[in-house]
């Protein structure tokens, strides 16, 4: 699930029914520059108010990371074609 924290960032909660330990995972950072998005373990934020993110702001969520996973694709093909130019 999707959460916002109290400081403003935004991060994938992972956890399991059977106990109370989570994994948190920063999706968008209220410390960085620029666009901020990202994923990065984050085990402080286990003490600070959280509230889940809306449908309509979890569906913008996926789509923004949706197009950093097609533009890595496409960046590590661009990557391969070049290699094999210049491959022997």
């Amino acid at each position: 699930m999707f959460r916002r924290y109290s400081c403003g960032c935004v991060a994938l909660v992972l956890s399991t029914r059977f106990d109370n330990e989570a994994a948190i995972y920063v999706i968008e950072a209220c410390d960085s520059d620029g666009d901020g998005l990202g994923l990065r373990r984050r085990d402080n934020l286990a003490d600070k108010r959280s509230s889940p993110l809306g449908f309509d702001e979890s569906l913008a969520l996926v789509d923004k990371l949706a197009v950093l996973v097609f533009d890595g694709q496409r960046f590590r093909e661009l990557r391969y074609m070049l290699r094999s130019m210049v491959a022997p």
